[in-house]
């Protein structure tokens, strides 16, 4: 089927399986332009987490790395711990993997601040978790429905 969402992967993984290099040079530059709320950057990354599936499992699989897994396994480790909570598991261990995230994620924070001398950089501990999160739970709900139609 024709991909909605991840053409650059797909096409950088066929060119890879063809024998092309790619170049990169400290000279090229681009702009991005990032979507300018919070609920819109959670909104995409739901739809490109939820088109992660069709690419994984689809024409050859192309283009998926296991970066690209990485949120999924968040958001499932998550439901675990959860789950584990609810069970009956002791609320310290349930508090070690989202407090060592918070942890990762406030140290990088504060050191790319530091680096690049941009204090908003400081902002990426409440951008970085719904990324991550939306990212995870629309590759679950691309899962679930790709898998339904397969039945």
């Amino acid at each position: 089927g024709d991909l909605v969402r991840h053409q650059d992967n797909d096409l950088h993984e066929r060119l890879r399986r063809a024998g092309w290099r790619f170049y990169q040079s400290g000279e090229m530059h681009a702009t991005y332009y990032c979507r300018d709320s919070l609920r819109k950057i959670a909104a995409q990354m739901f739809a490109i987490g939820k088109h992660l599936p069709s690419l994984w499992f689809g024409e050859g699989g192309t283009g998926v790395k296991v970066r690209h897994l990485a949120p999924v396994l968040f958001v499932l480790a998550l439901i675990l711990n959860f789950s584990l909570f609810f069970a009956g598991l002791d609320v310290f261990w349930m508090l070690v993997l989202p407090s060592a995230y918070v942890f990762a994620l406030v140290v990088d924070a504060v050191i790319g601040s530091f680096r690049s001398r941009d204090w908003l950089r400081l902002r990426t501990v409440e951008v970085i978790p719904v990324m991550h999160l939306c990212y995870g739970f629309g590759t679950l709900v691309g899962l679930f429905r790709l898998l339904s139609v397969r039945t």
